[in-house]
């Protein structure tokens, strides 16, 4: 016996999330490991649950450099969110704090994927073509993004607000609002708020414009609702500004330079840590010529976050061929393709002419994120409006009658037959195929399909090449490391007490510069100016006592203290507590990083914090026994954020959910106001394929704005960026010394400048290095007839005249080397030196990764000019080396 009606629903939903988790489990097991922002965030996640859970609200991280502000990571997650209290819960249970992360991850996600249904259910009024959106979006790629991003922090609350504004719009009630204010709060508490706003108004646009005679009947209704509740309205708005405070102050403290995020931060003339430059295609656009052959071909090579849709909604997609243009789809499509095309960069004049004029856009980058946020779930409404439509139309007529059953062969056999002609189709696609064709002709025929064997033969269909993607995700997954950062202790700390030795490095080891992607400004100057290793063996040490010693601190060890001296009072990652005891005035320096915000005490007297060694903190400290506290941050943030995460945020949740369950309210009511109107569900509507002139319409529009030769550059750079070597040292020791060529090592260097010259034809530096490549692989003709082609693109640079006369030299056609060098020498050296400094793209490219080969161009050039001149004269002279530039 199937369960009683009023549980089939929910058991399916926990059938389909069953599945799910099996399909992931090896990542949800640890088997399989976190990628790129995956990681970071599980470390943000663990280290600010590990300092809440010991009732410290963690401002600092003192593991991370020499001490860095937490407030950056902690606004990337959301650090407010109540719902985060239940990783916290599962490891006072014993659950292993990975495990923990993994199930609140799934439990989120599952809560996005309900809030989704909720939201199409609400759009639709109708349940079945709810519960395939719901699948469609559950099964689709979008939970791969669990494991490589951070974005279902994002789209979880910003789903739920959208229905609950829909909600609040279709009739106004306490619950909506509530919900309304709780997921605005998490959405501007969680970095970056910028998607969503940007989403949201461009919304409100198109719903303004298209649904513009309902605007009055909308307004008025929420004024009748606020005068009628006023104190949950003031509740309701009085959390909200608060929940504004710390992404406000934050902003304050990024705009304030003390902070550095060199691979964010560049080319850009603002102090606000957070502002980046324009972007570009190759930044982190959507890629919209590569998807179709991520969603369709060769999903045996599926990985993390490649874009991939169920087939089955392709197929409903084409239903839409025959169906009426209404202002739902209208809205959808304008919604979606304003969100692809300002999500294309430079390919359109949208981003150019929005970045220039919203403020907030100079804040954001990856427009990527916008293909999960919203293109793909517009993109499964407008595939499920399709279907609500195609099965709401009356195909009684004489003419019409056959119409769903031609038309359902056409798809299913267009949909064969691209799947015959690509060579990496699944089983499982041919098996959804052939489950589509049986189940479309039947629903087709059928008045009620929201029954229990409908809605499950939906979830066999859509559920069933996920199977099969997912099984090669696994195989091609990184295996998981076992731990990651802060898995081992990480706070605690140590007095060292012997002294700090003088270190000897290699003589003429070239300066080992340290590297970070987020910290203090004074520490990462610090990284830039002095050698790492003479670094690490000074700041491995926690505290350093000074009486006097020289400048430059590593030219003399520095004395140990006694335990007697200095005590270990308390530690943690806003305070340490020292107890002291000095027979004379010293300088103490805390070996953590000088920051705004840092406070120190003795004996309960606040003293002066000093900058000490560029980049620390250090005090005096007067002889005698005294108790030495160092605190970061103000104390009305502490009982802020106190207030906040423990009773704002949880108040508004259980406030919004006693609402619910005080009136006894569905989550998904019948009542439906959007979907009223001529096109509501379950009104027979005649067959008008108008829709089909619209999509024409739009398909043209957006082959007039999108430029596709800005995306095929963007997408070239991208893969250059993926090839390019880590570094380019074995070139210059060429250069050195002919002996050491090996072709092996040689072929890579060759293939990487031939694609450069392939996707820059406009400049011929890469040419300059194909040809120092054949050279050096022996292939001496072919050397010089790149060297003698790249000439003639720019006959003012020296180098391709001289390297071809070099050759020539070489191998005694002394007349045509001669006529080479001439021509080198005729050239203004001015003209080579600005095409060197000019070539970002390679010769900056190769100095850049090999730092130990830094040379000045002029000099180099001056030595060749010598060099020419010197033969051209008929001196003896060496018969020299083919130079890189």
């Amino acid at each position: 016996m199937f369960p009683a009606k009023k549980i089939q629903l929910p058991f399916l939903f926990l059938l389909s999330f069953i599945i799910w988790t099996f399909y992931f489990w090896g990542f949800l097991s640890n088997k399989l490991g976190l990628v790129l922002d995956a990681r970071p965030y599980y470390e943000h996640f663990k280290f600010f649950i590990d300092s809440i859970s010991r009732g410290i609200y963690p401002f600092w991280d003192p593991s991370r450099q020499t001490g860095v502000p937490v407030e950056f990571f902690l606004r990337r997650i959301g650090s407010f969110n109540p719902f985060y209290f239940l990783i916290s819960l599962l490891t006072k249970l014993g659950i292993r704090f990975l495990f923990s992360y993994m199930i609140f991850l799934g439990f989120y996600y599952l809560l996005g994927m309900m809030g989704f249904y909720c939201l199409a259910k609400k759009f639709f009024n109708n349940t079945f073509v709810a519960f395939t959106a719901y699948l469609l979006l559950t099964f689709s790629s979008m939970g791969t993004l669990l494991f490589k991003s951070f974005l279902i922090l994002e789209f979880t609350p910003m789903v739920w607000f959208f229905y609950f504004l829909f909600s609040f719009t279709q009739k106004p009630q306490r619950y909506a609002l509530l919900g309304m204010t709780f997921t605005l709060m998490i959405i501007a508490t969680t970095y970056v708020p910028f998607y969503f706003i940007t989403i949201f108004m461009v919304f409100l646009i198109f719903f303004f414009g298209i649904y513009h005679r309902a605007i009055p009947n909308i307004f008025r209704s929420y004024s009748q609702f606020f005068k009628s509740h006023k104190i949950v309205s003031c509740i309701c708005f009085t959390a909200f500004l608060l929940s504004f405070i710390p992404p406000i102050l934050f902003f304050q403290e990024a705009a304030r330079g003390d902070l550095v995020m060199p691979a964010r931060h560049k080319e850009v003339n603002s102090t606000n840590v957070l502002e980046v430059s324009k972007q570009t295609y190759m930044d982190g656009g959507i890629m919209v010529t590569t998807m179709p052959g991520e969603m369709l071909f060769d999903l045996r090579q599926f990985r993390l976050g490649q874009f991939y849709v169920p087939f089955f909604v392709f197929i409903i997609l084409l239903l839409g061929i025959v169906v009426p243009l209404n202002k739902r789809l209208a809205l959808l499509w304008l919604w979606g393709l304003f969100m692809l095309f300002l999500g294309l960069y430079q390919a359109t004049p949208l981003y150019g002419f929005l970045y220039e004029h919203i403020f907030f856009l100079k804040y954001m980058r990856n427009f990527q994120f916008f293909l999960w946020l919203i293109l793909l779930p517009v993109g499964i409404l407008i595939a499920a409006e399709h279907l609500r439509l195609f099965l709401s139309m009356d195909f009684r007529g004489f003419k019409t009658k056959y119409i769903p059953f031609i038309l359902i062969i056409i798809i299913h056999i267009s949909g064969g037959l691209f799947l015959f002609l690509n060579h990496g189709t699944l089983i499982s696609s041919w098996i959804l195929l052939g489950l589509s064709f049986i189940f479309l002709n039947v629903i087709t025929r059928k008045k009620k399909i929201d029954s229990f064997f409908y809605l499950f033969f939906v979830l066999l269909i859509v559920a069933i090449q996920p199977l099969e993607v997912y099984h090669y995700l696994g195989k091609n997954a990184e295996k998981s490391p076992g731990d990651y950062r802060y898995s081992d202790p990480y706070l605690g700390f140590h007095i060292q007490r012997t002294e700090i030795k003088k270190i000897q490095l290699e003589e003429g080891r070239p300066r080992k510069e340290g590297k970070i992607w987020y910290g203090v400004k004074d520490f990462h100057n610090l990284l830039k100016t002095y050698d790492q290793d003479y670094l690490n063996n000074y700041i491995g040490r926690k505290l350093v006592v000074y009486d006097q010693v020289p400048k430059n601190f590593w030219d003399k060890g520095l004395d140990f203290f006694s335990e007697d001296e200095i005590q270990l009072i308390a530690f943690d990652v806003n305070d340490l507590k020292l107890k002291v005891n000095f027979p004379t005035k010293k300088f103490l320096v805390y070996q953590d990083s000088f920051y705004p915000g840092w406070k120190a005490f003795i004996d309960g007297e606040r003293i002066e914090v000093h900058k000490a060694n560029r980049a620390f903190k250090g005090v005096w400290i007067p002889s005698g026994k005294h108790m030495l506290h160092f605190h970061y941050g103000p104390w009305w943030r502490y009982i802020l954020n106190y207030i906040l995460i423990f009773f704002v945020f949880p108040g508004v949740l259980i406030y919004m959910l006693w609402m619910i369950v005080a009136a006894s309210l569905c989550v998904c009511p019948k009542n439906d106001n959007m979907s009223a109107g001529p096109l509501a569900a379950g009104t027979p509507t005649k067959f008008i394929p108008t829709a089909i002139i619209f999509y024409l319409i739009l398909c043209i529009t957006a082959g007039v704005i999108i430029n596709v030769d800005r995306i095929k550059a963007g997408l070239n750079i991208r893969e250059l960026n993926q090839i390019t070597p880590s570094s380019f040292s074995y070139l210059f020791e060429l250069e050195k010394d002919s002996s050491k060529a090996d072709p092996k090592k040689i072929k890579p260097f060759a293939y990487f400048f031939a694609k450069v010259d392939t996707y820059l034809p406009e400049r011929a530096d890469a040419k300059g290095m194909i040809a120092f490549c054949y050279y050096y692989l022996g292939k001496h003709g072919k050397a010089i007839a790149v060297y003698n082609k790249a000439a003639e693109e720019n006959p003012e640079v020296f180098w391709f005249h001289y390297n071809a006369g070099l050759i020539y030299y070489q191998h005694k056609q002394y007349d045509q080397a001669k006529e080479k060098f001439q021509k080198a020498l005729n050239t203004n050296p001015q003209n080579t030196l600005e095409f060197i400094t000019n070539s970002k793209n390679l010769y900056a490219l190769i100095l850049s990764k090999s730092p130990q080969y830094s040379r000045i161009p002029s000099q180099t050039l001056q030595s060749a000019i010598q060099h020419a001149q010197k033969i051209l004269q008929n001196k003896s002279v060496r018969k020299g080396s083919i130079c890189l530039f």
